[in-house]
C-alpha cells in the first residue's frame, strides 16, 4: 500500500506487512487505517504505524471493503461470501451479518443505518432489515456517503461516479470518462474526493461537491495499480 502526503500528493512512503493481495481502503476518525486483503482477511493500523493491531477474518470468504460507524465498529463486504460482516473494534467475532448477494461497497449513518451497493442496486439496512432502493446504475462498485446523507457510489460499467440523494429513488452521474474507477473516499471537510480508477491505474482527486479535476496521482508518481484510497481521515459519521 502507498503513502502519499497531503497537498502535495508526493510519495512519502509503504506498507508492506500484513499486506497480500490489498483491494478496498479506509481511514476511521482516529486515523487509523484499515485494508481488506482479498480472499484473506482485513488488517487494521494505527495512525502511523507499519504492522497491523488487529486482524478481522472471521467468517469471511472474499472481503474487498470496508467501513466504520461512529462507534467504532468495523463493517466489511464478503464479495464471494454473500454479506457484510459487522465486527466490534480490534474483535475478530461477527457481530452481525447483512446478507447482499455479493456485496461491493458498505457506508453507514449517524442513525447506524448500514448502505450495501451491490450489482447494479442499493440496499439500506434499518435495524437489521434490509431495503432495496429505487435508484439503479450500471455496476455498483465503491460506496460512501457524505455529512447530507447522499450516497456518492463509483460505476464501473459507465465509469462514471454517481451520487443518490435522498430518498434514493435516482441516480446523477458526477463525473464520467473514467476507466473501472473501483473505489472512493471523501475528506473529513468533504471538499476533496478522491477516486481509485483501476482501469488507467490513477487516482483522481476532485473538489467537492463541484467534482472539479484537482490533481491525478499516475504510475510516474510512484504507483503501480489503484483499486482502493483513503483520506487521512476519512469524512466518518
Amino acid at each position: 500500500m502507498f503513502v502519499f502526503k497531503n497537498s502535495t500528493y508526493t510519495k512519502v512512503g509503504d506498507i508492506t506487512s500484513g499486506i497480500t493481495a490489498s483491494d478496498g481502503v479506509w481511514v476511521d476518525k482516529k486515523g487509523n487505517v484499515y485494508v481488506a486483503n482479498v480472499i484473506s482477511n482485513v488488517v487494521e493500523y494505527k495512525r502511523g504505524a507499519g504492522s497491523p493491531i488487529c486482524t478481522y477474518s472471521a467468517s469471511l470468504t472474499d472481503p474487498i471493503n470496508g467501513t466504520t460507524d461512529s462507534a467504532g465498529n468495523v463493517y466489511v463486504t464478503d464479495f464471494e461470501g454473500g454479506a457484510v460482516r459487522e465486527y466490534a473494534q480490534c474483535s475478530n467475532t461477527v457481530k452481525a451479518t447483512f446478507s447482499v448477494s455479493n456485496p461491493e461497497g458498505v457506508a453507514v449513518d449517524t442513525k447506524g443505518d448500514v448502505f450495501v451497493s451491490f450489482g447494479g442496486n442499493f440496499e439500506e439496512f434499518t435495524g437489521g432489515k434490509g431495503t432495496i432502493l429505487g435508484a439503479t446504475i450500471g455496476s455498483a462498485a465503491g460506496l460512501i456517503l457524505d455529512n447530507k446523507g447522499d450516497l456518492i457510489a463509483d460505476d464501473q460499467t459507465n465509469g462514471s461516479i454517481d451520487l443518490v440523494a435522498p430518498p434514493y429513488t435516482t441516480a446523477t452521474q458526477l463525473v464520467t470518462g473514467l476507466s473501472d474507477p473501483f473505489h472512493c473516499s471523501l475528506n473529513s471537510a468533504e471538499n476533496l474526493l478522491f477516486n481509485a480508477n483501476h482501469g488507467s491505474a490513477t487516482v483522481t482527486i476532485y473538489s467537492y461537491p463541484s467534482m472539479s479535476l484537482v490533481h491525478t496521482i499516475t504510475t510516474s508518481d510512484g504507483i503501480d495499480g489503484a483499486e482502493g484510497v483513503g483520506e487521512s481521515p476519512d469524512a466518518v459519521f
